[in-house]
């Protein structure tokens, strides 16, 4: 018999050869984004849709009782919809996602929830530290087991307080200890070619104000006019611009399988007010003259959405080619090719070769606290606590001396 059309939200609903109805809701998607369903069943086609309902209601608002047999890959994906969704960013989603996908399921995805056990989860995470990459090059970083182990240990801990499981079987596993990684940062004559490379690139601004900010990358692609306050002589980190994994729902439904989202800065010291010096406010305001060139030239075809740094059609610019804007600079300045976040590192150490306290460079550096900011540079840097003042008049902070009249020719 064939399946009658169903309402919303009542999932699969069909007629069975003895005459009862069975109807099938979606608890979660295995890694290769294939539904994970459960079955209901009545005597009427309306009593079965009725329970369907409840069922969804009930993971959407986190308070379904989930089946005794479920597996751990079930649990990961409601955990991931229903109560992580919630409050992580678009970004921490998208890493738990491939976490799941990518390694969970694949290995321990298909154990019982209720039958897991503290041992099964050493053996998974032992394998991943020896052969936990991708692409079969070796094994995951400590960073990242630890980075899985929390997104484990709080989907588990939520199978406690939903009395799923009684005791959390993550706690007794040991981790591999934190590496310590060594800080790179550029060396003054590579940091001066990069940024006389980066002045013939017509993004390049971009790269020589991080090394005067120590933006991440994501903030200075977000970073808008609006933002900036030419008369204070200073600009405010309010967003983050990330491309990241669609939910796997949404990768059904939609096709596409990333988007871009802005989102809040990494942390809530990240939302930050950074001083302009002197000179990258009047290379900022010409800059913008050209910006405003670009946008008088190309008429009703350029739509501006208030990027600093925007394409040529006003949109704007993706982390991902912001790199290559960067490693096509480096190339040009014939500079070692370190990571973009290399620049950030440099702009700490400048700036504490310049005297500025170690709790200002936290500030502008939006770090949590000043010794996430001191550990990697003592190591690299002769620290001292001394005024904030420049030896050449280059210090990163410096009264300037435009008039309003000046500013006000750019008005942003």
């Amino acid at each position: 018999m064939a399946k009658k059309k169903n309402g919303n939200n009542e999932g699969s609903i069909r007629k069975r050869k003895n005459g009862q109805w069975e109807g099938r809701y979606t608890i979660g998607y295995d890694s290769r984004g294939k539904q994970k369903q459960v079955s209901v069943y009545g005597k009427t086609r309306a009593e079965v849709a009725k329970k369907i309902n409840e069922k969804v209601s009930a993971i959407q608002n986190g308070t379904y009782i989930v089946p005794r047999d479920i597996t751990l890959s079930e649990w990961l994906n409601i955990w991931l919809t229903s109560y992580a969704y919630i409050k992580v960013r678009p970004s921490t989603y998208a890493s738990y996602q491939a976490y799941i996908d990518r390694h969970v399921s694949p290995l321990i995805g298909g154990l019982k929830l209720q039958k897991l056990t503290t041992n099964q989860l050493q053996v998974f995470f032992n394998e991943k530290r020896m052969n936990g990459r991708i692409d079969g090059k070796g094994g995951l970083s400590p960073k990242t087991i630890r980075n899985m182990y929390n997104m484990l240990h709080e989907a588990l801990q939520q199978a406690v307080i939903n009395k799923i499981l009684s005791i959390n079987v993550s706690e007794g596993v040991v981790l591999p200890s934190k590496e310590e990684k060594e800080i790179i940062v550029f060396k003054p004559d590579e940091q001066r070619a990069i940024i006389e490379a980066a002045r013939k690139d017509r993004l390049g601004f971009a790269i020589e104000l991080d090394f005067f900010t120590g933006l991440r990358l994501g903030e200075l692609c977000a970073l808008k006019w609006s933002d900036i306050d030419l008369t204070a002589k200073e600009f405010r980190v309010r967003r983050t611009l990330q491309r990241v994994q669609k939910k796997t729902s949404d990768i059904k439904a939609k096709g596409k399988r990333t988007q871009i989202v802005e989102g809040a800065p990494k942390t809530k010291k990240g939302n930050r007010v950074i001083p302009l010096t002197d000179t990258m406010l009047q290379k900022l305001l010409v800059h913008r003259a050209r910006q405003l060139f670009e946008k008088r030239r190309l008429g009703k075809g350029y739509s501006d959405n208030g990027y600093v740094f925007a394409n040529e059609f006003g949109g704007a610019i993706e982390p991902s080619y912001m790199r290559d804007v960067y490693d096509r600079i480096l190339k040009n300045a014939n500079a070692p090719h370190y990571t973009f976040h290399t620049i950030r590192h440099t702009f700490a150490t400048r700036a504490i070769e310049n005297d500025m306290p170690v709790k200002v460079v936290s500030e502008i550096l939006g770090h949590s606290s000043v010794q996430l900011t001191m550990d990697p540079l003592l190591s690299s840097v002769d620290f001292r606590e001394t005024k904030c003042s420049g030896e050449n008049g280059e210090s990163l902070i410096i009264e300037n001396n435009f008039t309003q009249e000046q500013l006000s020719d750019f008005a942003i």
